[in-house]
């Protein structure tokens, strides 16, 4: 941790410390208190002894000006219960794991539909919890639900594109991951950067698959020999007829030809 990060997050201020001593009776308790309110500002949860580090102990312990033989320790879980109770209300912030549970779902659902990385999701979740006043869930929780949601959503997407293609398209599609003597796919040639605009290069014999001939269709070369692009997409010496297929070659093509 950077010293920069350490007194910018984990050093109490003077009503704080105030705050800290007139709730507390013993010295071991001052200090586990004051870290438990240092801790939930920054992770908006309440960390497990195991996950602080050492240093931001030792620092606030230098602050509150205790020995170090001084540890953050509870006479009892009741304790330990009443001081998060003591900073959820200095913090404003209300414990109900049911309901953030529930809003980080809706969150990540909806955010799903147009975002794809763990980390995007997640964070439209705590940006709705931090707004609703709510204690976070355990990261583990919510990269289990991420997880789960997105893999639902990521279902009904391909279902959506799948059912919404005629078996011609499906067809024309997967024609793409045929490779031909060349070496090439016409997958291959469509992510190739278009060059610039010219009737000739759209006349020409080097015209790209699409214009013209249409996607997909490709001729077999000498003694009729394909073969699958990817090992991904074969099944059973068959191109997989799946929606995964159709849209993970829909998602490499797609950006191409917005170009």
């Amino acid at each position: 941790m950077m010293t920069r990060e350490l007194y910018l997050f984990h050093s109490p201020s003077q009503e704080e410390l105030a705050w800290a001593r007139e709730k507390t009776d013993t010295d071991e308790h001052l200090l586990a208190l004051t870290l438990a309110l240092k801790c939930f500002q920054r992770l908006g949860r309440f960390a497990k002894a195991r996950e602080m580090p050492p240093v931001v102990v030792e620092h606030v312990r230098r602050c509150l000006e205790l020995g170090e033989n001084v540890a953050p320790v509870y006479a009892s879980p009741r304790t330990a219960e009443s001081h998060r109770v003591l900073v959820r209300r200095r913090e404003g912030v209300a414990y109900a794991p049911g309901k953030a549970r529930k809003i980080a779902a809706k969150a990540m659902t909806r955010a799903a539909w147009v975002k794809n990385h763990p980390p995007d999701l997640i964070n439209v979740a705590l940006e709705r919890l931090a707004q609703a006043r709510l204690e976070l869930p355990a990261f583990s929780t919510l990269d289990s639900m991420e997880s789960t949601i997105r893999t639902q959503v990521n279902g009904q997407i391909f279902q959506t594109s799948w059912r919404r293609l005629s078996a011609e398209d499906r067809a024309r599609i997967e024609a793409l991951l045929v490779v031909g003597p060349g070496g090439k796919s016409d997958l291959d040639r469509l992510k190739k950067p278009a060059r610039r605009a010219s009737w000739s290069k759209v006349q020409g014999p080097g015209r790209p698959p699409g214009v013209g001939g249409g996607v997909g269709r490709h001729r077999d070369g000498a003694g009729g020999h394909r073969r699958l692009e990817d090992r991904r997409f074969r099944g059973g010496g068959r191109c997989c007829q799946s929606p995964q297929t159709v849209e993970t070659v829909l998602c490499h093509s797609g950006p191409q030809q917005g170009r």
